[in-house]
């Protein structure tokens, strides 16, 4: 694509002027929902909580509330799907494991029995196991 070409040049100052919009993360209605289902295991029910794409206070609000909830509604394991920090910047490593790691170990450490990495079957290292109190 030629930026010389006056088609493109307005086009470049059009997004210049108003940005990129991912137009599947606002047909939602803005940030992207992390997705809470149930699944069946040798131990029971758990719950999977995917923050895939998450900024890290959103992260953080909702992994604080499935913690909460999973202890309040009497499930024994929560499966965190945070990804591997692929699309993370250059030295960051993956945020959102960090995030829920810290978070598990300090803050949410009341409620919390182990957290562990997930087989690889569940996520390998983009999972976390979380067993509960």
């Amino acid at each position: 694509m030629k930026a010389d070409n006056p088609g493109h040049r307005e086009i470049y100052r059009f997004l210049d002027a108003h940005g990129v919009v991912d137009k599947d993360r606002a047909s939602r209605g803005g940030a992207r929902r992390a997705t809470g289902r149930r699944e069946r295991t040798r131990r029971g029910a758990r719950l999977v909580l995917d923050l895939h794409g998450l900024t890290t206070p959103d992260a953080e609000r909702l992994l604080r509330d499935h913690v909460l909830r999973s202890r309040r509604d009497g499930v024994k394991e929560l499966l965190v799907v945070h990804g591997r920090g692929l699309h993370s910047q250059a030295g960051e490593g993956a945020v959102l494991k960090k995030l829920v790691c810290d978070m598990l170990d300090h803050e949410l450490q009341c409620c919390v029995r182990s957290h562990r990495r997930a087989a690889s079957r569940d996520g390998g290292e983009g999972a976390t196991v979380v067993l509960l109190r």
